[in-house]
Parts: C-alpha cells; structure tokens; sequence
C-alpha cells in the first residue's frame, strides 16, 4: 500500500497513527517513503520532513515498548545507514529527545557520521548512566560495518572515562591493526569505468581479527605493507565482476580451493607485485594518528587470533554472500 503523491502530508499522519496500533518495520518503511518523497519535495514538503522525525523522536522519547523497538530499528537501518538523510535526521533528533531518551538513541547510532555524534558522545559521556548505551553505541561506530568513527577522537573519549566502563572490543579496536596475508592482486584495463579507473582488488587471508561478525574489516581502513600506505579500503566482500579482463598477480600458494576475502583499494597502482604472498596489517580509520599520539606507550596485542578454521568459515561466508549477490544483479 502506497499513500502519497498529492498529499505527503496525509500519507506521514496515517502511516504513524497505523505504526502506533500495529508497530513493526512494514509501517517505518512506508513512512521511510513519504519521509523520501518529501525531501526530494518544495518547502511545503521539506516541513512533513521535518515533521515525520519530529514523530519518530515521539516514538523515542515517549512510545510503548514495541513502538520504540521498531522505531529504532528503522532509523538504524534505514535513516542512519543512509549517508544522506542521516545528519539531517540525527541532529534533529538529538535536539528534540529529551536526555531520558539518550540511552535508547545511542547504541543505534554507530552508521552516523562521526562529525555528526562526536559532541553527543561527548556529552554521554559526563553521565555515568550512560557508560553502557554509550560503550554499545562505540562498539557499532568502530566494528560496525557501516559504523563511523575516528580512532583518535575514540581514544581520547575512552581515556577521559573510568577504566572500568571501556568495553574489551573498544580497547581491542584502539590496541593495533588486522594482520592479513595478501594471495592475489587483480587490477582492471586502463579503460575500465569507474571506480577500478583508480583502484584495485586485493584478496586476503586474515591472520588475526577484531570482535564483531566481519571482523574488524571495513571501508575506510589502511592497507599498510612495509610501512607504506598502500591505499584505503573502500569497499570489503566485493562480489565477482568476470565481465571484466582482470591482471592478476597471484601467490603460488593460492589454487582453486583457496579462500581469500576481496577488498576494493584506492590508491596508486605501483609496485603491486610486492604485495602479493607478502603480510600486511589494516588499521581501522584513525587507528595510525591514534597509536602515533601515544608517544610509544606500552601497547597491548594487536589483536585476538580466532579458533582455528572460524574466522575463515565466517568470512568465506560473507564473500560467497556478495558473489552470490553480484550473480544475482548481472543475471
């Protein structure tokens, strides 16, 4: 079912008054539609806008139980992992939800931009009742996916608190880069269209690992080799393209039964071939300012290595998640 067009302002006003009588995601995605449709609006439409996170904040601040769970998941999933809308969204609904409500905001917030939270977090942080929310809501920006944070702001947050109320996977994100082994290298024609105009395929055995499901691999990391930056991840678990006439340069350990995990590079396409069947080490954004600022402190592991055989399972799954996806979309 599909209210809009003429009336924006109508389809918002029933489709909240429907998700308070039957809460659940169905009624937040059609909402999330009209709320679109209005932004891409006038000035009339811009004011249901802002009028439908006026409601979801409602939702927030004052909702049942079921009407606040949904409600939440609909902004993680749709408002805050959508780079579009989700400053827009966010700082209005920080300056509308009472401070009562800070704690059912902050673990869904990890897919905001950092620029946007860093002064909302800051300010949790002065409430000791906030610790967890606040603990949960850092757990999502740095392991997260789509999370947004910058190590060295995270650490200088996480030094200010007690020792007590810094969680372990925070700790283990600021202790040291991913070490990974670099099998292949696959780099595109020169003609090839954006984005492999400017970047390249690595595909990688991860050594060690950060807590979370894609452990601790994510777009806006480091790839480091000899010191060097190579370039920066943009893209993690990219799907199969046999479309395109691929260079590769492989190790000879990799056959046909190797499981590498593909990561898209952006950075310069020189001395590739060094990379290959070499160890290199991926810091998390921020994570080589952060380590630089701690003038040689005494540093804990890098960190954890999984059980044997797990960490491989978990991301040969993701992998054959997203080729299985790219097949898909090409089909």
């Amino acid at each position: 079912m599909r209210l809009g067009g003429e009336a924006p302002g109508l389809a918002a006003a029933f489709w909240v008054a429907f998700h308070q009588r039957a809460p659940g995601y169905g009624a937040m995605m059609h909402l999330r539609q009209v709320f679109l449709d209005a932004r891409r609006g006038g000035r009339a439409a811009a004011k249901v806008g802002a009028w439908v996170v006026r409601q979801i904040a409602a939702m927030v601040a004052f909702g049942p139980g079921e009407v606040r769970k949904s409600a939440l998941y609909g902004l993680a999933v749709d408002y805050f992992e959508d780079q579009t809308d989700a400053t827009y969204v966010f700082t209005r609904l920080v300056a509308q939800l009472p401070r009562e409500a800070w704690g059912a905001l902050l673990p869904v917030t990890g897919p905001v931009p950092w620029r946007d939270k860093a002064e909302f977090y800051g300010a949790c942080a002065g409430e000791a009742a906030l610790y967890g929310p606040l603990m949960e809501a850092l757990e999502g920006s740095v392991h997260g996916l789509f999370g947004q944070a910058d190590l060295r702001e995270v650490g200088r947050l996480v030094a200010a608190l007690p020792a007590a109320a810094c969680s372990e996977k925070v700790r283990a994100a600021l202790s040291g880069p991913i070490k990974i082994w670099v099998g292949e290298v696959r780099v595109a024609p020169r003609r090839t269209p954006p984005p492999w105009r400017d970047s390249f395929l690595v595909g990688v055995r991860v050594l060690s690992t950060l807590p979370g499901g894609n452990g601790g691999l994510k777009a806006g990391s480091e790839l480091v080799a000899r010191g060097e930056v190579v370039g920066v991840v943009r893209h993690v678990f990219v799907p199969d393209d046999p479309e395109i006439a691929w260079r590769r340069l492989q190790a000879p350990e990799v056959d046909a039964e190797t499981k590498l995990v593909s990561l898209r590079i952006e950075g310069p396409k020189r001395s590739l071939s060094r990379l290959v069947g070499s160890e290199a080490e991926l810091y998390l954004p921020g994570l080589r300012a952060y380590l630089r600022g701690q003038r040689g402190a005494t540093r804990t592991p890098a960190a954890v290595t999984p059980p044997r055989g797990e960490l491989e399972r978990r991301l040969s799954f993701l992998q054959q998640v997203a080729d299985d996806f790219g097949r898909r979309n090409r089909g």
